[in-house]
Parts: C-alpha cells; sequence; structure tokens
C-alpha cells in the first residue's frame, strides 16, 4: 500500500512541475514575484514605487554603502538587497535580465537612464524617488 501511495505521489509532483512548465513557456510568471514587480493575470507588472525603492537601495551599494545602511530606511532587508545586487543588479540599473519575463515586463522601463542624482546629494528619499518615478514615466510615455 505505502508503495502505491509513494508511486501516486511522484506522479502528482510531475503533474505539477509539468503545469509551471508549461506556465513558464507561456511567459507567465509563477511563486513570488521578484523585489519592485507585481503579478497581475499570471505576468509580472512593474510596481513603480517598489522598484524605485529597490534601485535607490542598490544604488546606495554601488555608491560604497555596506548593505545594512543602504537598507535602512527602507522596507528591504539587508540579505534582500544582498541578493538583489549579486544576482539582478542589472535588471534595476538598466532594465536587463537573462529572463525572458523579467525582461518583458522591464520593457516598460526602457530606456532607463540613471537619475540625474549627485552622490553626495543632501535631497530627502521622497524627493528622490519623484525625480526617479518622474524620469520613468517620461520614458514610458
Amino acid at each position: 500500500m505505502g508503495d502505491l501511495a509513494r508511486v501516486d505521489h511522484k506522479q502528482k509532483l510531475r503533474r505539477i512541475q509539468s503545469g509551471i512548465d508549461a506556465a513558464k513557456d507561456a511567459g507567465r510568471w509563477t511563486g513570488r514575484p521578484p523585489a519592485g514587480f507585481d503579478v497581475e493575470h499570471g505576468y509580472l507588472q512593474v510596481n513603480a514605487d517598489e522598484f524605485l525603492t529597490m534601485r535607490r537601495a542598490l544604488e546606495r551599494v554601488a555608491q560604497g554603502y555596506i548593505f545594512a545602511d543602504a537598507a535602512d530606511g527602507t522596507p528591504v532587508a539587508e540579505s534582500t538587497l544582498r541578493a538583489l545586487y549579486n544576482d539582478r543588479r542589472d535588471l534595476y540599473f538598466y532594465g536587463e535580465a537573462e529572463d525572458q519575463r523579467l525582461q518583458a515586463a522591464a520593457q516598460e522601463l526602457e530606456p532607463l537612464r540613471k537619475p540625474d542624482i549627485p552622490d553626495d546629494t543632501n535631497l530627502p528619499e521622497q524627493e528622490i524617488r519623484t525625480i526617479v518615478r518622474d524620469e520613468i514615466h517620461r520614458h514610458q510615455k
């Protein structure tokens, strides 16, 4: 009886994986979306506020801040920021991704230029977000 249950379980896992693979082949996102994105009707969409928060935190790391300081004041965990910086930095800086589903969602960001914000700025975080958000909306039109 136990062997039958094991075989049945393996078949279920194969069917589930087959469904996930078919969804990926169709360009649909399965699972939790990356930071800065939402899933709508199975497809990734950019969440501008969250995306810009991630981008600004990653810019701080690139400017030499340690991960803990760069994540401070944002809803981003230090470990998440570290993973994004190591694995998906180009997505947040240049709108480029190896995964075609991410690339398709990032198309609405292109061309995304580096924000015109000096490294030693005294602008408050909200003002910086407004500048970058306006830049993205200008490029989307």
